[in-house]
This record gives structure tokens, C-alpha cells and sequence, in this order.
């Protein structure tokens, strides 16, 4: 399964550029790659700072998930193929799983029970499971046919399988990216043929609901909501010239939060329950994005706030938890690797 096809999108005025003063520093915990692999990326990650991801060979092996903790190191969840997304505060993890990264299906991993195959919805041949949380509700998408295009967002529970989600009026496709503890979920999905696509929330109760994107814009992208109610994700708009803007939602209403300086696009990946948000800011289609956080709308490039001095750069932050870690990857030494910033009460 491609990942930019069953993962979220890497994807006006700016309302904030400027960093006001944020005193907070890091430390910088690598961590590392699994037995013989080059790389790693991390994805999500817990109340207690476990990281799951993928770890990858520099030649034809192929991405294997993984569980960081800082007792055990990084765990190899198996699987020929597989991506670990997202990890709860029960160390249930989810992700994708299968023979190659096109005939993946998402998966359970529990501690007692290893891999659980959660299946496609009917007609799928391949899913991913992208978010979880503490009540063991999953979040992702499946394909439901053999088109690319035929994708839909779904919510797995243990009792009722796989649900579809549906789409948004005049869309044929959606994914399914985050999800609280009160079961609300986050996404985007197809409008129509020649509207591009826009960011959700859904509910049991209320179905799917279009949240627009910014002024003038054709795309958005919800990537993560939390206990709050506030969701975070990307758009467009008519003065960002087809760049993707980091973007918030609260009680339905869009707000840019910006770029680093001299940057042409940001991302929101993720936040916690106190409003910080982490993502990145960069050039477009470049790698040499930085890993940023707002702080109460505020933007501020990671590598600027690491204690010491260190071989990494940090090119995006993927999660953040209640203490304020954050996890996600760089480069080190010409490799990509998974780190953990941990805020530091003292410079070491």
C-alpha cells in the first residue's frame, strides 16, 4: 500500500510568522534503527513516552513497525512489511501490516496477543489503521474496490468490525486520520470532481461534517482532535499559491497558524490536550523542512531550542504528549532517525 494513498496528506494572508518568546529547551534522545536497518521514523506516541514507527534497510529490506520505550529500546512488531502509527496509554498499537507495502491491512498489536489482522472493508484489499485511543476505537482508511480512488474511511471496534465512515456529499473518497476519547474522528474526503478535498469531523451522532478550509482555498486536511474538541491539520487557501498552510479548528472555525520564516508551507501532525501543536515548516517538496511547535499560536523551529549542541536536524515532529515530549525524525550523520524530545528542566 502507498503510504501517501492510505496515510494523511503531507498536506491568505499568514496570521502568524513571528516567534514570541518561548523559553523551553530539549533534550535529544536518537532512537536509533532496528538490528542491520539505516533508518527510522516516528509516528505516535503515548502518555509514557513510548514511540511506535518504522524502521527501514538501506537495500530491499522492507520497513518493519516498531515499540520504542526507554526500559527496552526498539521492539520489532514482525510482519514482511508493516508501519506502526499510533499507540495508546494501554500499549495497543496500530498500523499496517502485509507481504509488500501495496497489499497491506491494518492491524491490533497487543503485548499478549502480538498482530491482530483488523481486515479491509468489503470489496478492500488492503487498509491502514491510523490512530487509537485509550477505549481501543480505531481510526483509518481501506480501500472498499479495486480504483485507487476507491477509499473510505472507517472505525473499528472489537464488537462491530470495521464501519464504513462514508464521504462528504459529492465525494467518493475519504481517510480517516485521528480520533478522541470521545470517540470523534477526523479526516478528509473528496467533495466532488473538481473541488479537491476538505477536512471532517465525524461523530456517531451527527455523521460527517465539512470543515472548509481557508479563504479561496480547494483542499484541507484534519490530522489529529483532542479531548478538547480542537482539531488540527492543513489548507490551502487563495493567497498560498496551491502551498498548504498548518491550520487549527475550534468550534468550527479556521485559523492559519503560519510559517517559520522564509518558509512557503507548514503542517500539523498532532496535539495534545493543553493546545500545543507540533508539525513542521519548510520549502515545498523540499527535505529540508524543520521540525516546529506552536505555543499558544506562536510557531518555533525545534532545532532552535535543543540543549547543547547535536548532529541531528530535526525535520518533523509527528506527536506530542501531556508532558510536552515530542516525537519524530531527522537526520543524523546522513541517516534518518526517530528522536524523543524530552523538555529539560536543566541543560545538562
Amino acid at each position: 500500500m502507498h503510504r501517501l494513498s492510505i496515510r494523511s496528506l503531507a498536506c491568505a494572508v499568514l496570521l502568524m510568522t513571528a516567534t514570541a518568546s518561548y523559553a523551553q529547551l530539549y533534550t535529544i534522545t536518537d532512537l536509533g534503527t532496528l538490528p542491520n536497518d539505516s533508518d527510522s521514523m516516528a509516528w505516535g506516541m503515548n502518555s509514557s513516552a513510548m514511540v511506535v514507527g518504522a524502521s527501514e534497510g538501506s537495500g530491499s529490506n522492507g520497513a518493519h513497525g516498531f515499540l520504542w520505550s526507554s526500559t527496552s529500546g526498539m521492539l520489532d512488531l514482525g510482519c514482511d512489511q508493516s508501519f506502526a502509527s499510533a499507540i495508546n496509554d494501554t500499549t495497543h498499537v496500530v498500523g499496517s501490516c502485509g507481504p509488500t507495502s501495496d497489499t497491506e491491512t491494518a492491524f491490533l498489536w497487543t503485548q499478549s496477543g502480538g498482530l491482530q489482522n483488523l481486515g479491509t472493508l468489503p470489496g478492500g484489499t488492503a487498509s491502514g489503521a491510523n490512530a487509537i485511543n485509550n477505549a481501543n476505537q480505531v481510526v483509518g482508511t481501506s480501500f472498499y474496490g479495486p480504483d485507487p480512488n476507491d477509499l473510505h474511511a472507517f472505525l473499528w471496534t472489537s464488537n462491530a468490525g470495521m464501519i464504513d465512515l462514508g464521504t462528504l456529499p459529492g465525494g467518493t473518497y475519504s481517510l480517516g486520520n485521528g480520533i478522541n476519547a470521545f470517540g470523534q474522528i477526523v479526516g478528509y474526503s473528496g467533495v466532488g470532481s473538481s473541488s479537491g478535498s476538505h477536512a471532517f469531523v465525524w461523530t456517531a451522532s451527527g455523521g460527517m461534517v465539512d470543515l472548509g478550509t481557508l479563504p479561496g482555498g480547494t483542499a484541507s486536511d484534519a490530522a489529529a482532535i483532542n479531548d478538547s474538541g480542537l482539531i488540527v491539520g492543513n489548507s490551502d487557501s487563495g493567497g498560498s499559491k496551491g502551498n498548504l498552510r498548518a491550520v487549527f479548528w475550534k468550534k468550527g472555525n479556521i485559523h492559519n497558524l503560519g510559517t517559520l520564516n522564509n518558509a512557503t508551507y507548514s503542517f500539523a501532525a498532532a496535539l495534545n490536550d493543553s493546545g500545543d501543536i507540533v508539525g513542521e515548516s519548510g520549502p515545498k517538496h523540499k527535505d529540508t523542512s524543520h521540525a516546529v511547535i506552536w505555543k499558544n499560536g506562536n510557531i518555533h523551529d525545534l532545532n532552535n531550542k535543543v540543549c547543547g549542541t547535536t548532529n541531528f536536524v530535526l525535520l518533523s515532529a509527528r506527536a506530542i504528549n501531556a508532558s510536552g515530549q515530542i516525537a519524530g525524525y531527522g537526520t543524523i550523520n546522513g541517516a534518518t532517525h526517530a528522536f524523543l524530545a524530552t523538555p529539560a528542566q536543566t541543560c545538562p
